[in-house]
């Protein structure tokens, strides 16, 4: 009885393996990657003196709220060579739009 269980047991974890491997259980992990597949529209915007990435974005949101994580890892996608932290006055540079910018 033991031997029996044991190879029900081994056939059924090979079965999960094969299955998550083909099809994937984690939700999340196929939607992150349909995201890095759709195409960000964006504005281009040159840097105002005083002007940060978290400034600009929350004078475009017209008093949304923002998540500040998301907000910073979009401008990254959008501008690779970029550090948010440190944006240069002059420099143009291409910020996400949202549903009520794009109208």
């Amino acid at each position: 009885m033991k031997r029996f269980v044991s190879i029900i047991f081994v056939v059924f974890v090979f079965y999960v393996i094969v299955y998550d491997l083909k099809v994937g259980t984690l939700p999340a992990a196929a939607s992150k990657h349909s995201l890095t597949e759709r195409k960000q529209e964006y504005a281009l915007i040159t840097i105002k003196p005083g002007e940060t990435v978290l400034s600009i974005l929350e004078k475009r949101s017209n008093g949304r709220k923002l998540d500040v994580a998301a907000v910073l890892k979009q401008f990254e996608q959008l501008n690779p060579a970029a550090d948010p932290d440190r944006i240069l006055q002059g420099k143009t540079y291409k910020f996400p739009l949202y549903e009520k910018d794009k109208q």
